[in-house]
């Protein structure tokens, strides 16, 4: 297949959950035979067309901030999206299906008006009434963008069975497959342990929604109790002036140390020596991070919110803890992690081990060529082909409702 993939953002230039996701599934399914060119913003210098792991990359226009403030750019959104499918329909990749990201809506509205290829829409999030938590009376219009985007594609690709839930919601078509995130158990295997380290880590762009204030909270309460653990926060983003200044005013400063944007090996060395990651978000579509800390034997800490699928990740007390969104139960989760995590390992690892990117790839990869209409032969399976069993149950019927 020819499969064109239309992301603002796209690794190793930018680090998050989607990048991850991209670049993982693409540069698999290009090692499986297809070609794929991935339509992004120009983070690099040179061509406007460069090559990454036999990935084709093209950058349609200069890159601009994704943020305003502490919320995503709308200014950007549209610039990217007029840029993604001006590029398509003028230039264009002759591609048999192209693959939008559904977040921030405008790419897929705008490549919706130009594409003749088969359109297939991943979901991350649903929203729905959050809109008005994120944006007050505007949030109404922000939750109507997003029914009408449900609502486009030949079928649609959901991240996560919650949010395939969320979408269903909204529109009861197209139709829509679950493929779930991986780990990369090689590259963890392969990253050392430090001889010392934080005995915690949080990992993710520093937004109001991803719980920082609320972590640092926990720690205010466990250090009233005589416990003082030391924290990494690894990531970048529009909180980071914000919650620094908060760490002074709650006498954490000295034990938490902000180390910005870490490679993935660094990251792997930070879990392996630390005894829990602790990811308090209110919003997930999937949860990455939990799985590549159960990879490297450390339990999850997350926090039980309606839209946090990442707590679906985690079994209690056994590849982690899942607590109430409150300082008060947050600090107590983190004892118990901080107790007992090292003792977790054996159930970590088996969790992180039912999930892997070669399996995420060869479910994109049947998705993908049932929206072309055609029965391409995967690559050879293999037994990780296997772990993706919970996506393989929702293509059931996608046939049917395709052909």
């Amino acid at each position: 297949m020819r499969i064109g993939i239309v992301t603002d953002v796209v690794m190793p230039f930018r680090q998050g959950g989607i990048e991850r996701r991209v670049y993982e599934i693409g540069r698999r399914l290009a090692g499986r035979g297809h070609e794929v060119h991935i339509v992004t913003m120009r983070w690099w210098e040179g061509p406007a067309t460069s090559h990454l792991e036999g990935m084709t990359l093209h950058g349609v226009c200069p890159p601009i901030g994704l943020y305003s403030g502490r919320r995503r750019s709308i200014r950007q959104a549209i610039w990217f999206a007029i840029a993604a499918a001006r590029y398509l329909a003028v230039t264009g990749i002759e591609a048999d299906v192209v693959e939008v990201q559904a977040f921030p809506y405008f790419p897929v509205l705008a490549c919706r008006a130009v594409l003749r290829a088969p359109l297939v829409v991943t979901w991350h999030e649903v929203w729905g009434a959050y809109w008005l938590h994120y944006l007050g009376l505007a949030g109404l219009a922000g939750a109507a963008v997003e029914r009408m985007c449900a609502r486009l594609g030949r079928l649609r690709i959901a991240v996560s069975q919650e949010v395939e839930q969320r979408l269903l919601s909204l529109s009861a078509t197209p139709p829509t497959a679950v493929v779930c995130g991986g780990v990369d158990l090689e590259a963890i295997a392969r990253a050392p342990s430090l001889p010392e380290g934080p005995e915690l880590v949080f990992v993710g762009r520093l937004l109001p929604h991803k719980g920082l204030d609320l972590l640092l909270r926990a720690l205010a309460v466990l250090r009233a109790t005589g416990k003082s653990p030391s924290v990494a926060i690894v990531g970048e983003g529009p909180d980071r002036e914000r919650i620094g200044v908060l760490a002074q005013q709650l006498g954490l400063d000295g034990q938490v140390q902000f180390l910005g944007r870490v490679s993935d090996s660094g990251l792997f060395a930070l879990l392996k020596t630390a005894r829990a990651l602790v990811l308090p978000s209110m919003r997930e579509g999937f949860g990455l991070a939990v799985l590549e800390a159960n990879a490297c034997g450390r339990p999850a800490v997350v926090v039980d919110h309606p839209l946090n699928s990442a707590r679906h990740l985690v079994r209690h007390g056994g590849n982690g803890f899942v607590c109430p969104p409150s300082p008060e139960e947050l600090a107590g989760a983190i004892a118990l992690a901080l107790e007992s995590g090292p003792d977790m390992a054996e159930e970590c690892h088996a969790i992180a081990r039912a999930f892997s990117w070669e399996a995420s790839a060869a479910m994109a990869e049947r998705v993908l060529g049932l929206a072309v209409g055609s029965r391409f032969s995967p690559a050879e399976a293999t037994s990780a082909d296997a772990d993706i069993i919970s996506a393989e149950r929702h293509t059931s019927g996608i046939d049917r409702d395709l052909h």
